[in-house]
């Protein structure tokens, strides 16, 4: 009897000792994390019934938890990027202001330089319309008019008259004055 005794005691002790293990390898994988376990042990772990759910929770946290950090580097990526567009949005604003400045200078200058061709076919036409009325005088009379201009009025008036009015009106202004003007009117 005495050897069924130590064979039975034996057997207690042995599942005394595998309750202990298991308990102990419960609370071992109930507070361990997952992700710094042996990946070898994980599957092992996650067929035995008693460790299996604790695996499956753990992996599911873990997943979360990965998931939650890529959504966080989303989230800061976004955040970057949105930044970025408000700088751009901010350059593009300065240069649209910029823009907007150069183009109505450049109005200003278009106007002014219509004004400065307005003003100068006016001119123009001034001219032409005084070279058409010493055309038509006796040329002595327009000579004596043209001995009292300056060299460069004279070469404007002249240079719009016919070639025939202003031989006879140079031919008879003073021959000094008449080589200036001629020298003018052959430089034009």
């Amino acid at each position: 009897m005495s050897s069924n005794k130590f064979k039975i005691t034996v057997f207690i002790l042995l599942i005394l000792f595998i309750i202990t293990f298991l308990f102990t390898l419960f609370f071992v994988v109930k507070t361990a994390d997952p992700s710094k376990l042996n990946p070898k042990v994980l599957p092992i772990l996650g067929k035995l019934p008693f460790t299996k759910n604790v695996i499956k929770e753990t992996n599911t946290n873990s997943t979360l938890l990965s998931k939650e950090e890529l959504l966080k580097q989303k989230e800061d990526e976004l955040k970057s990027k949105e930044e970025l567009l408000k700088q751009k949005e901010e350059e593009i604003l300065k240069k649209e202001e910029e823009l907007s400045k150069k183009e109505e200078e450049l109005k200003k200058l278009q106007a002014y330089i219509e004004e400065e061709n307005n003003k100068l076919e006016n001119n123009k036409k001034a001219i032409k319309d005084i070279a058409s009325y010493y055309e038509l005088m006796d040329p002595s009379s327009a000579a004596k008019i043209f001995e009292e201009m300056s060299v460069d009025q004279a070469t404007k008036i002249l240079s719009n008259m016919k070639k025939e009015s202003v031989s006879s009106i140079l031919s008879s202004i003073q021959p000094k004055k008449a080589a200036e003007i001629t020298k003018k009117l052959g430089n034009l």
